[in-house]
Parts: C-alpha cells; sequence; structure tokens
C-alpha cells in the first residue's frame, strides 16, 4: 500500500482500524517478508513502515486514536474465554508483539500444529502487564507471578504456571481440563544490552524456540492452545522516533503514560496525548518517543503508550495436527 492509498483509508467515513490491521498482518508483518527479507531487515522495514504511518495518522487523522482506544477499552475476559470449551490452554507471552506473529506460526506449523485462526487481539489500557491481568484476566491489577496461587483461578480448576525462564518447564497433566500458563520471555529480554539493536531480533529466535518446546509442546495433543501476549513493543532504532513536539512526553514525566492524581494539574488536548479522564490517564500516541532517565533511557524497545506496536498483540489459536 502507498502513501496515497494510506491516506485514502484514513479519512474513510467508517472504521479505519481494520483496514490498517488488514494492511500490518498482510503486507508489513506477513509471513512471506518474514521468509524473504533477513531478520534484521525485516524488524527495521516493519517499523519504518509503521513509523511513516503514525506520522501521517497525528497529522492527518489523529481521531484514529479513539478508535484503537475504543478497541483496547472493550471488556474481553480472557479466562471466560477460555472456559467456554473443554480442553483449552491460554498462553500468554509477555510482550510478544505483532511483528512474531510470522515466527509463531512457522513454528506452529513446524512442530505439527494446525492454524485454526490467525489475527490480532489487543493490549489493555495503558498497555503495561498488570492493568492487562485486571482487564482481562482477573479484575485485580497484579503481578503475573502471582497467578498460580490466586483462589479465582483455583476454584475454576484453571492449571496455572508462571514460566520465569526459557529453560522452566512444568508437567502437564492429562486428566486437567485448562491451562493458563504465562511466560516472562520475551519480556525479560528487552533488559539485555543486546535489545539496543535491531540484532536483537534475530538473538530472540532460538530462545523463542525453547519456549515453545518448554511449553506449548507440553500441553496435551488434545488441547486447543491459544497463543496471545499481554501488550506489544515499540522499537525505537535510529530514525524511527516521531519528528512531532516531545511536549507530552515531559507533560507525563517522560512516561508512556501517567495517572495523574486530584492534585495534580490535568493536561489539555494537544496532538500526541490521548487522555481518559475519567481514569485520569493520560497516554503517548504513536512514535513519540519518551526519554526516562537512569538505565531504562538505554532501552530501544518500549511500551505502556498508545500505538500500533504497543496495543495491538498477536492472536493465535492453534491445535495438534491428527
Amino acid at each position: 500500500m502507498n502513501r496515497c492509498q494510506f491516506i485514502e483509508k484514513l479519512v474513510m467515513p467508517q472504521t479505519r482500524l481494520g483496514p490498517i490491521m488488514e494492511w500490518l498482518h498482510q503486507e508489513v508483518w506477513s509471513t512471506e517478508r518474514y521468509k524473504k527479507l533477513g531478520f534484521e531487515l525485516f524488524l527495521t522495514e516493519g517499523e519504518r513502515l509503521v513509523h511513516d504511518a503514525e506520522e501521517l495518522v497525528l497529522a492527518a487523522a489523529p481521531a484514529f486514536y479513539d478508535e484503537l482506544a475504543q478497541e483496547a477499552e472493550k471488556p474481553r475476559n480472557l479466562i471466560s474465554y477460555t472456559l467456554t470449551k473443554p480442553k483449552r490452554a491460554l498462553i500468554i507471552l509477555d510482550g510478544a508483539s505483532i511483528r512474531e506473529l510470522p515466527m509463531l506460526e512457522l513454528m506452529a506449523r513446524q512442530t505439527g500444529y494446525a492454524i485454526e485462526k490467525i489475527g490480532f487481539s489487543f493490549s489493555a489500557l495503558p498497555s503495561e502487564t498488570t492493568p492487562f491481568v485486571g482487564q482481562r484476566l482477573l479484575g485485580k491489577a497484579i503481578a503475573p507471578s502471582e497467578l498460580p496461587r490466586r483462589r479465582e483461578l483455583l476454584e475454576k480448576n484453571i492449571s496455572t504456571y508462571y514460566y520465569d525462564a526459557v529453560f522452566r518447564t512444568f508437567p502437564m497433566n492429562h486428566d486437567t481440563n485448562h491451562y493458563l500458563l504465562w511466560s516472562q520471555f520475551p519480556d525479560s529480554s528487552y533488559k539485555d544490552l543486546g535489545a539496543r539493536f535491531a540484532s536483537h531480533f534475530e538473538q530472540m529466535v532460538p530462545l523463542y524456540e525453547q519456549v515453545w518446546k518448554n511449553m506449548i509442546m507440553q500441553i496435551p495433543n488434545d488441547f486447543e492452545i491459544i497463543i496471545t501476549s499481554d501488550h506489544g513493543y515499540i522499537f525505537f532504532g535510529q530514525g524511527m522516533e516521531s519528528k512531532n513536539d516531545e511536549a507530552p512526553a515531559r507533560l507525563l514525566n517522560q512516561g508512556r503514560n501517567k495517572y495523574f492524581s486530584e492534585a495534580e494539574r490535568w493536561p489539555g488536548e494537544q496532538t500526541g496525548l490521548k487522555l481518559f479522564p475519567q481514569q485520569r490517564l493520560a497516554m503517548l500516541c504513536g512514535r513519540i518517543k519518551n526519554r526516562p532517565q537512569g538505565p531504562a533511557a538505554a532501552h530501544a524497545y518500549r511500551h505502556g503508550g498508545l500505538s500500533l506496536m504497543e496495543v495491538l498483540t498477536p492472536w493465535l489459536i492453534i491445535k495438534k495436527s491428527r
């Protein structure tokens, strides 16, 4: 899709999110591009396409972020969804982005799984881990490491495991009807020194394969498996940040989102800032780069804002081929 075609989609009177999600899936982060381009080029070219698109969105159709926020705000209880069928496992790959969807699809096919559904889901708002647990799983914003001990899950007979390392594995009981498995990877890898460079994307592949072997392939073969994520990540490589004013980031104290107390002055409407007055929550829109202090300043991958790469998450449903 060229620039003119993209602008046409932005000025459509109906929803613009659907066509843009289709563009991301079929053109930007497609399996064909993943196979054709090297890992590093797949990452950098794809992120540059998304960067250019979101710069157009901020300039020509900032109300698009209202559509994105409305979808993310819709009630989606993944526990209830998982329980609607027996023999179902819900897998959360913490921090997995839509750019990894082709990788996950190929790993599924190579290990004998049929693809029942593939596409996108949504983070919670803000696009952080504990809000996802609160809004999508439990109704309480807690750390995912606490999930295996939660009475709400135990009472529903959901076997829950937290994988704190790529080599972690747990025995699976064939008599169990439902699983909730949460992997700390890939989120944990984005704090590595190597994550400052585009080459990190390729370095993650064998780690994803290890997680696949230790999690997915341990689930009994008669299970339907849902694979998703709590949030995605923007890659802020060279030239990948917005050219828009960075004032919104300064208002958020260089975070990608902020809850304002009643004592704090509520910010006014401005380009690059999405406001949720009822929650007193403000979020950065698009590719505006925040500049935190300390170790986080060197991180090239960031999340917590309202952008395509942060809010859209992978959604893959697979089952072992007979």
